[in-house]
């Protein structure tokens, strides 16, 4: 039984906030659809929605899922299995063997905003837990996001079939493709940011009380999807006050304006949490946000941003379209209000990203932060389709778009663009070392560094630094005790040390994986 501390009343109050926030923004949508939906001007968007479906086919069938981003992924399924079971945002660190599975002992409030472990938690209670749950719900999300930018584009550029090319330049992002077969949040966090910043640009074109209910209910449902998201409203915001100077108001707007601080709150709370630097062990002490970080980190992702090549993760060679195209457009006086309104929020995050510690693009697991302005970069054809007016260009762009898309994703998939980083080929390894020991979750403790890792597979597991200040709790004659060595040890020292153990109690080799990531099964004889 989980202890009540500060922190697992937060853990309890995140968890609870999150069916308000998303209850809201429905409902918030509902009533903008109902006030201004025009079903005559929506019926030209399924070509839109059916690209985006088949963008995202296209997507899931070539890429196969997998967690890439250890251990933020394994944190955020961890977390959606303890909102599945325990209706807690917490996750369980370190559990004993039981007879009706792992009997949790040690929890942690993760750093990362809850909203995603929600959504798939919410997956869990509909069919059980399953890690892949959280790669359906990157795919309905992928899904989500290109179809919302089709409907965006078509409706601005009053073109379906330049629409339908949108979603094929959005798989022809690698960084997105991944995102799409991944269960990280990057992908949900995006198409929320794409959401609010369209709510804005609706708004400031016809300011109604619907309208700004939508806006409103957005924000605060982004809020709830990433680290900086509170900083990247507050930049829409400042943008939107200076467009609109009178906040149009209702009843129901009334409530959300009251609601507001009370969902936001805990998000900040969170933020405080996060600050811890146990969190951050590669930070080494130095800021976790500086202009420091910002002025180190802009020229190399500048030069990633605009590689010429179809080797980056990023846009590539489109992304030399994007800046033409904006200044054209800007200089053609098309819709100066709401290139500022997307440009803002997409500037801050990106800024934000720069001046974080761990921004820069020569961290190749840190190139996923910039997934918003890699898409923005990536979607810089559609400005000059819709300067050009001509009725071969839609058809031009959606044939380019595909064929482009098809040459990225095949890129992802051998592995040519965004390879597998070391931490997942060694838990590859890992679970190559298991599955030839195959220990009984019932009976079988695995003490590891990447116990972690076990216990979102429902295998008991603790690092040796717990199993140091627990294995007097338990008689360990009752468990096969198996020390698992990883070649991640040394990269996670907070963790204790798997070799400590075995040089004072006698051990039998069960198994190794041998190669440039060595993995040992060993099991503790003392004591049985």
């Amino acid at each position: 039984m989980l202890a009540a501390t500060a922190t697992s009343w937060l853990a309890h109050v995140l968890y609870l906030g999150m069916p308000f926030a998303v209850g809201l923004w429905l409902w918030a949508g509902v009533r903008c659809l109902r006030a201004h939906g025009d079903r005559t001007r929506w019926r030209g968007l399924l070509v839109p929605w059916l690209a985006a479906a088949a963008a995202s086919a296209l997507v899931v069938g070539a890429v196969p899922p997998t967690m890439r981003m250890q251990f933020d992924e394994t944190s955020l399924v961890g977390t959606s299995q303890n909102m599945h079971r325990e209706r807690i945002a917490m996750m369980a660190t370190a559990a004993w063997p039981a007879p009706d599975g792992p009997a949790v002992t040690d929890w942690n409030l993760d750093k990362r905003p809850p909203l995603f472990p929600f959504l798939v938690s919410v997956v869990h209670d509909v069919t059980g837990f399953r890690i892949g749950n959280a790669f359906a719900v990157n795919a309905v999300l992928f899904c989500l996001l290109a179809g919302t930018l089709a409907t965006a584009v078509s409706l601005a550029l009053g073109s379906a079939l330049a629409g339908a090319g949108t979603p094929f330049l959005l798989a022809g992002v690698p960084l997105a493709a991944t995102a799409a077969t991944s269960a990280g949040f990057e992908l949900l966090a995006t198409w929320l940011l794409a959401v609010v910043v369209l709510a804005a640009v609706a708004f400031a074109n016809a300011p109604t009380p619907a309208r700004a209910n939508w806006l409103l209910a957005s924000g605060l449902l982004f809020a709830q999807s990433r680290y900086e998201s509170i900083v990247v409203l507050a930049a829409l915001a400042g943008t939107v006050a200076v467009v609109v100077r009178r906040w149009p108001r209702d009843r129901f707007g009334t409530i959300l304006i009251a609601l507001a601080p009370v969902l936001l709150a805990p998000i900040a709370l969170l933020l405080v949490h996060a600050r811890d630097p146990a969190f951050y062990p590669e930070a080494n002490g130095q800021a976790l946000v500086g202009l420091g970080h910002f002025c180190t980190h802009l020229p190399p992702f500048v030069a990633a941003l605009f590689d010429p090549t179809t080797g980056g993760a990023m846009a590539g060679p489109l992304g030399w379209v994007a800046l033409p195209g904006l200044l054209w457009w800007l200089l053609a006086r098309r819709a100066r209000v709401a290139t500022a309104l997307v440009a803002v929020p997409l500037l801050a995050v990106t800024g934000v990203v720069l001046a974080w510690f761990y921004g820069g693009v020569h961290e190749s697991t840190a190139l996923r932060l910039y997934l918003p302005i890699a898409v923005a970069a990536a979607l810089g054809p559609l400005l000059v389709a819709g300067l050009v007016r001509h009725r071969a260009v839609p058809a031009v762009v959606l044939g380019s778009a595909v064929a482009w898309s098809v040459l990225r994703v095949d890129a992802v998939r051998t592995g040519a663009v965004l390879p597998p980083y070391n931490v997942v080929q060694a838990l590859r390894a890992v679970d190559a070392a298991l599955a030839n020991v195959r220990p009984d979750p019932k009976r079988a403790l695995v003490v590891t560094t990447v116990a972690q890792y076990l216990l979102v597979h429902d295998l008991p597991a603790m690092s040796p630094e717990v199993f140091a200040r627990r294995e007097r709790e338990r008689d360990l004659a009752a468990f096969e005790v198996l020390v698992l060595e990883t070649p991640l040890d040394a990269l996670l020292p907070q963790k204790g040390d798997p070799r400590a153990i075995l040089r004072t109690r006698p051990a039998t080799l069960l198994g190794r994986i041998d190669g440039d990531l060595p993995v040992a099964v060993w099991r503790l004889t003392s004591g049985r």
